[in-house]
């Protein structure tokens, strides 16, 4: 069986754990972080895995040709809906899809919830100054404007810090 995305650039790759994964199963993987950071570095080099200094709001629709799909890890909370948008828009003018994984996106009921304690949120300056949520409804629409299908899935895991961990998977309409 071929698989779909054979060239995959992560963004917000972190420690570079999903894209050395995904290399070992024989996908051509790039990793990005948007500052210099020496930790993956030290952890690929050897490896022949490819990393990159990326500013997600600067990437080219040419640096996205180059890609199959853009996987971009737990950093959507960062993003205000109109740089969101700016994006999906620059990834719809390529063959890209898009993946985004977080914990800050949810149905309407967290949605609900995490306004409700607002609040408090607002007292912690790196949720306020970085913490944009958004509902799969939103995603769904945004992925509608440029012509993507948004498939929405969640989970909620033990391992991971019993967060719900939540996707998007915008796929291309033909």
């Amino acid at each position: 069986m071929k698989n779909k995305y054979s060239n995959i650039l992560e963004i917000g790759s972190g420690n570079g754990y999903i894209g050395y994964f995904l290399y070992l199963f024989g996908i051509n993987v790039t990793l990005s972080e948007p500052f210099k950071v020496k930790w993956p570095l030290e952890k690929i080099k050897n490896l022949g895995i490819k990393y990159k200094h990326i500013n997600f709001l600067n990437l080219k629709i040419k640096e996205i040709h180059d890609y199959d799909l853009i996987l971009i890890t737990h950093v959507d909370y960062i993003f205000n809906s109109s740089q969101v948008k700016n994006f999906i828009k620059k990834c719809s003018k390529t063959n890209a899809d898009i993946i985004y994984i977080g914990t800050s996106i949810m149905g309407p009921i967290n949605f609900l919830k995490s306004k409700f304690c607002e609040k408090r949120n607002n007292s912690n300056k790196f949720i306020r100054v970085n913490g944009f949520k958004r509902t799969f409804g939103r995603y769904r629409a945004i992925g509608k404007l440029y012509n993507y299908k948004a498939i929405c899935n969640t989970f909620k895991s033990e391992i991971l810090q019993k967060q719900n961990w939540c996707w998007i998977h915008f796929i291309k309409n033909n």
